[in-house]
């Protein structure tokens, strides 16, 4: 029997889901969601820090039967090609972070946005698919009690140049207030 699942993500269709429990670093999730995305797998956290011993048994069988199909499919050892990309897509990523904490125009954009009662920070969202990774530059606005995170700027980094083009996000009606 073949294992396949149809599920929706933020607007994207995939055909397969790849299950994950336990803690990953931002960056290394980033690598996984960035390659999934290649595969056509939604990365699917089933659980956090602490995975019950049934959850993570049967997050490995499901996942075992992905491999499996994708290894039909592809004709070759899909968990390690997959794996393997997403080494070499961390190492990617971890080299445009290097790049946006250097920019001295980030910085500058970031240190713009803060003041006494606000923070701002950048942090990676999405990669395009002309391999341009994108990383919001946020700012903390705060009402009387709690603050909340409004996305200001695109600072967009080109590995092939090493590059990063800062543009502001438009704010428009359409989208009641937030920035796009």
């Amino acid at each position: 029997m073949l294992f396949s699942i149809t599920s929706f993500s933020q607007g994207k269709e995939y055909k397969y889901r790849l299950l994950t429990y336990g803690t990953n670093r931002l960056h290394y999730s980033k690598a996984m969601e960035f390659v999934g995305d290649k595969w056509n797998i939604e990365i699917y956290s089933v659980a956090g820090t602490t995975v019950e011993h049934r959850v993570k048994d049967s997050a490995d069988a499901k996942n075992t039967e992905l491999w499996k199909e994708l290894d039909q499919i592809k004709n070759t050892d899909s968990q390690k090609e997959f794996k393997k990309q997403v080494i070499a897509e961390m190492k990617n990523i971890m080299t445009a972070q290097k790049i946006v904490d250097s920019n001295k125009e980030v910085q500058k954009t970031i240190d713009k946005l803060k003041n006494s009662e606000s923070d701002s920070y950048a942090e990676l969202k999405y990669k395009k698919d002309n391999g341009i990774y994108v990383w919001l530059i946020y700012t903390t606005e705060k009402d009387k009690y709690f603050g909340k995170s409004v996305a200001k700027y695109n600072a967009n980094v080109d590995l092939n140049t090493n590059t990063v083009e800062i543009e502001q996000i438009k704010k428009t009606n359409a989208n009641n207030g937030s920035y796009k």
